[in-house]
């Protein structure tokens, strides 16, 4: 008969049987893991890091035979069995469902014991045992490792606390060298993955962004994982920096942006990277060297007396940012009396004008509550709530400096 099959030499009778399952395969598998997401517990307004509700995405390249397990109440046992973690202890308690052929969901339950998994880390390597195939099967079992998790775990638990400058040596007014730059954090961070010391001018850069150039050349440290220390080596300007040059204390001073690349974030590395800008730079590149070099009164009256239309002018010993005035507006009495101090009380009505950047006028119209102030007694400091630096405004807020 046609087709009959015997053994060989043909002894027996014809045969009739079906095989078992297709064994083999028609080659690797192509499937990757896509992605690896971290995803906050639900409706969380705080990080708490790796908790309980926590849940890591876990995206293919295509549909897959899901393992064979089932599509919901996936067991942590059947996990481990689908993933070798990445010498990361997940926690006590975990379950898993698939929300599609190539897309499953790790929820934590309990996460006591865990490493926990961080965000930029490795977590998982999906082990060949586990039978992850093509849809339909017809390569061999994936075994792909996960890119590194991205995502987080809640928002950012790392905030800015300070942004000072600092002149140590008290040596000048100015930004000099061995000056230093001071960016605080309420809590230890990962250093954005910037190494403990010597971190140079572009590694910098990838975490920080200064609204003003630090001139040439600059060395950042981390005396603790909470505080980053800016040595400033060379502070000539870097004609290569667009930014404005010297960097400046006041309203309009420095800033420093901590940017959302540069991933810095808590220790371990379960919250959202922090991405923030600060206020105007605190403190000073050196202590205050302004003082009243001279007082003189004029007047435009024929008499003798202190009286309307009669002036004051004070003259400083350098140029300086005037408490943030501009030249040629009017200063209140009230404001004047936050720039300077005096001896002798000049009154309440008169107003005052920045001549220029050293130069201050004083212009009665009235006499009410003077002294009056006299030629050979009056005596006029600076008062530190007036905010007068010198210019560019480096130094700290001028004080006292009296009039001879």
């Amino acid at each position: 008969v046609s087709g009959t099959i015997r053994n060989y030499p043909p002894q027996c009778a014809e045969t009739s049987a079906t095989s078992g399952v297709l064994l083999g395969n028609f080659g690797s598998s192509p499937i990757t893991i896509s992605s690896w997401v971290a995803s906050a517990p639900a409706g969380i307004t705080t990080c708490g890091g790796f908790a309980s509700g926590s849940k890591m995405i876990v995206t293919f390249s295509q549909d897959t035979n899901r393992a064979h397990l089932p599509s919901t109440g996936i067991t942590r046992t059947q996990l481990d069995q689908l993933f070798a973690w990445n010498n990361i202890n997940v926690g006590s308690s975990y379950t898993g469902e698939w929300t599609n052929d190539r897309t499953l969901q790790i929820v934590i339950l309990d996460p006591f014991g865990a490493s926990p998994p961080q965000i930029g880390g490795v977590i998982a390597s999906v082990r060949a045992s586990a039978d992850l195939r093509t849809v339909p099967p017809t390569t061999g079992a994936a075994f792909p490792t996960a890119p590194a998790m991205i995502g987080y775990f809640g928002p950012p638990s790392v905030a800015l606390s300070l942004f000072e400058a600092l002149d140590e040596d008290g040596a000048d007014s100015v930004f000099s060298v061995g000056d230093e730059i001071v960016v605080a954090f309420n809590i230890e961070t990962n250093r954005g993955g910037l190494p403990a010391s010597n971190i140079t001018k572009t590694q910098l850069a990838t975490v920080f962004s200064f609204s003003q150039s630090l001139g040439k050349s600059y060395v950042g440290y981390w005396p603790s994982r909470s505080t980053l220390r800016i040595l400033i080596v060379d502070p000539t300007e870097d004609l290569t920096d667009t930014k404005p040059y010297p960097p400046t204390l006041g309203s309009a001073g420095l800033r420093v942006s901590i940017l959302t690349a540069g991933g810095l974030t808590n220790i371990p590395a379960t919250c959202q990277p922090l991405a923030t800008t600060s206020g105007a730079i605190t403190g000073s590149f050196g202590p205050s060297s302004i003082a009243v070099s001279e007082i003189r009164a004029f007047t435009i009256g024929a008499d003798s007396v202190y009286g309307v239309g009669d002036s004051i002018r004070i003259t400083l010993n350098q140029d300086t940012d005037r408490g943030g005035y501009p030249i040629g507006a009017s200063v209140t009495y009230t404001a004047t009396k936050l720039l300077f101090n005096f001896s002798q009380n000049p009154g309440d009505q008169f107003t005052g004008v920045w001549d220029d950047a050293r130069t201050f006028t004083m212009t009665l119209f009235g006499t009410f509550n003077a002294a009056p102030p006299t030629l050979g007694h009056l005596i006029i400091g600076i008062f530190a709530g007036g905010g007068i630096r010198n210019y560019p405004p480096q130094s700290a807020v001028a004080v006292g400096g009296t009039s001879p």
